[in-house]
């Protein structure tokens, strides 16, 4: 059946009657135009590859003869499909209210005027994992971390996406309503990396962030991208694919940069509009038949343009581990100036990041060897380089399975805190998260909620206008329930800090700004920042990226997080020149100082009044660093024992937190595990960057 017409007019009296809060920007775009009445439909069976390209599921998509490429779908298909829930839709003329049946959230679109509705888009657009409500344990280990109260500062405002500014046309056939399929994965991908590819007449669905630089079936298909060695891109993927990423960019990037004129050009006049103005070759990439050239302009706006230090960038993983691919796109790069030649604010930022990395792995090396648990004199250093967490193994922990606590990020820093308040010596404890680059925030939640109980956790969201405050309370016993008993657990003979540095990102920016809040002080420099949500998407010919989400992470102790959490005390000295000296910046006796000037000057009255065997002297004369890689088990870190050291666990791959049958608003739930993607996506920082650097 033919697609519907529109006319101009119909278009211009949509856009004066959006609601005041439109989210979607015109960026220079001529507004939609009707099919020509002899468009054909076509129904195709595609295959659905989640875990393995055995994978025998099939999904059916429709295509339109107009733009033959270009695969559509039902929302309301699309999402009981992929994103584990339950939808069904009411049609009332060219209005479609969409009911999610289970949790009770709605949006409406508007055929006609091509428009997507919705009073709390956020929560509307959350999959049921997130849909939780509040008392509810979140994902993974269960009874690990909970909110207690989520608090708005006001109502979410309502959203209108117009998708007809972007010339996406939302198109009805049988009385069904269908969009394409790459604008609704990117309605629905979200924090939780719950992202569907569609490329070369196959879809590949990937879920959770170990998969956040290609899936397994993604990974056995190594040719997964074939348009790469073609001679041209088709023109219908060539004039979409650049509309989808207009509507991606303008309606869920979080805008995280404080010193991009790139960036704010597009918040205040479109993707489009600020590509013209800053970079009409960026353009002239992005819209080429070269795939090269076009893979070249994707790198160039989402790696240099809209680089924030790590979240933000194009996957060329896929690309620059194919032999046949690199020969094509790496001449590009080279021509184009995008091998290492680079310029720019955030581009420089991560330079700088990657840099103080190496530093600093070498420098401790040499100052305190191998091992993640280090002590001399009165202080103990516990050092671990991202959060990661063994949902399964804690499954089988909580159940009775394992005797051993897991060895993955949180089981580790809890033996070490033990360990440290078992020894008498022992009076500071400092965790170095200087090269720490992020990840799962059920572990950064466990660990901060260890050493301070409840906490709260702030956060905005650029979609709905809102500030959102949470009550975090998580099981401090791990004993697999939240409930009294977690209170028990004190240290109040030791007094906690964090070492961090330029390279300190997301998770690790995240917990530095939680503990500063706690009234612990920060040492070394500077945090590196970096506090948005990631969300991954894809090109609509299937290439990923990675995108700052619309909810941010937001602190009191300093205005705006993203440039890192101030240290209380410095490390790294910086000479005449401007060049920073980081050889004492693992020098445990004088963290140790630092710790007692920064105590001495708390109001004295609201710390612990016990003391362990250790003094200011004993720091100031310190014993040899002490550390070896012996692996603390549950078992002794419950009794009385000899202090031994233990190592950081090696790094396991996490799966899908697992769901809660309750529900209410679901991006409360998000923003607690919101950022459970990072310490990947720090990782894979500019990957043609890493390539020669």
């Amino acid at each position: 059946m033919a697609a519907k017409k529109k006319t101009i007019q119909s278009i211009i009296k949509a856009v004066l009657c959006l609601l005041p809060l439109t989210v979607g920007m015109l960026g220079g775009y001529v507004p939609v135009q009707a099919a020509p009445d002899g468009v054909t439909v076509t129904k195709k069976q595609i295959p659905v590859y989640r875990k393995s390209m055995s994978d025998q599921e099939t999904v059916e998509c429709t295509f339109f003869s107009d733009m033959p490429h270009i695969p559509y779908m039902p929302l309301e298909v699309f999402y009981t499909t992929f994103m584990e829930g339950q939808m069904t839709v009411d049609r009332n003329g060219s209005r479609y209210t969409y009911h999610d049946v289970t949790f009770g959230s709605e949006a409406v679109a508007d055929a006609q005027n091509d428009t997507l509705t919705s009073a709390d888009m956020a929560n509307f657009l959350a999959t049921p994992v997130f849909k939780q409500s509040e008392g509810v344990v979140l994902g993974g280990p269960d009874q690990m971390v909970k909110i207690e109260q989520t608090v708005y500062d006001k109502a979410a405002s309502a959203v209108t996406f117009s998708l007809g500014a972007y010339d996406i046309d939302l198109r009805e056939e049988n009385g069904v309503l269908y969009y394409p399929f790459a604008t609704v994965s990117d309605l629905f991908s979200n924090p939780d990396v719950l992202t569907a590819y569609y490329a070369d007449d196959k879809i590949y669905f990937e879920a959770m962030y170990q998969e956040i630089n290609g899936g397994e079936a993604r990974s056995e298909n190594k040719d997964y991208l074939p348009w790469i060695l073609e001679e041209e891109r088709s023109a219908d993927v060539i004039a979409f694919t650049y509309r989808e990423l207009c509507f991606s960019v303008e309606n869920f990037y979080g805008y995280p940069c404080t010193h991009s004129k790139f960036a704010d050009a597009v918040r205040e006049k479109g993707l489009d509009a600020a590509i013209t103005a800053f970079d009409p070759h960026l353009k002239e990439l992005l819209l080429s038949a070269k795939p090269a050239e076009y893979i070249a302009g994707l790198y160039r706006l989402f790696t240099v343009r809209l680089s924030d230090a790590g979240h933000t960038g194009a996957d060329l993983n896929s690309i620059f581990t194919n032999a046949a691919y690199t020969a094509v796109v790496l001449p590009i790069f080279q021509q184009e100036g995008l091998y290492g030649q680079e310029e720019g604010v955030y581009v420089d930022k991560n330079r700088r990041m990657l840099q103080i990395h190496d530093t600093l792995s070498e420098q401790r090396l040499e100052t305190l060897g191998t091992g993640g648990y280090y002590t001399q004199g009165d202080t103990a250093v516990i050092s671990f380089d991202s959060f990661m967490v063994d949902y399964e193994a804690w499954d089988r922990y909580f159940s009775g399975t394992d005797d051993l606590l897991p060895d993955d990020t949180i089981g580790f820093v809890y033996r070490c805190v033990e360990r440290a308040d078992k020894d008498p010596a022992i009076r500071n404890v400092v965790f170095d998260l200087s090269t720490n680059g992020g990840g799962d925030t059920t572990a950064l939640n466990a660990i901060v909620g260890l050493i301070r109980g409840t906490f709260h956790i702030h956060f905005d969201t650029v979609m709905g206008q809102q500030g959102i405050d949470q009550t975090i309370v998580t099981d401090r016993n791990f004993d697999g329930t939240i409930d009294d008993r977690d209170q028990a657990v004190r240290y109040d003979n030791l007094r906690f800090a964090v070492l961090s540095s330029g390279y300190t990102f997301s998770c690790a920016n995240m917990m530095t700004a939680l503990m500063k809040e706690g009234g612990f002080p920060v040492l070394g420099e500077q945090s590196g920042g970096g506090v948005c949500a990631v969300l991954v998407k894809a090109t609509a010919d299937g290439l990923p990226y990675r995108l700052s989400a619309y909810v941010r992470f937001a602190t009191d102790t300093t205005n705006y997080p993203d440039d890192g959490i101030p240290a209380d005390h410095s490390l790294v000295p910086t000479n005449a020149a401007g060049e920073k000296d980081y050889s004492g910046y693992y020098d445990i006796a004088a963290m140790s100082q630092a710790i007692e000037r920064f105590y001495a000057e708390q109001d004295t009255s609201v710390l612990p009044q016990e003391s362990k065997e250790s003094s200011a002297e004993s720091a100031a004369e310190p014993s040899a660093v002490s550390t070896d890689s012996s692996v603390v088990s549950l078992a002794e870190s419950s009794a009385d024992r000899s202090p031994s050291a233990s190592s950081v666990p090696a790094s396991t791959d996490t799966t899908a937190p697992q769901q809660a049958d309750t529900s209410s608003n679901g991006l409360a739930v998000v923003l607690v595990i919101l950022f459970g993607v990072i310490a990947a996506a720090a990782i894979a920082v500019t990957v043609v960057l890493l390539v020669k650097r």
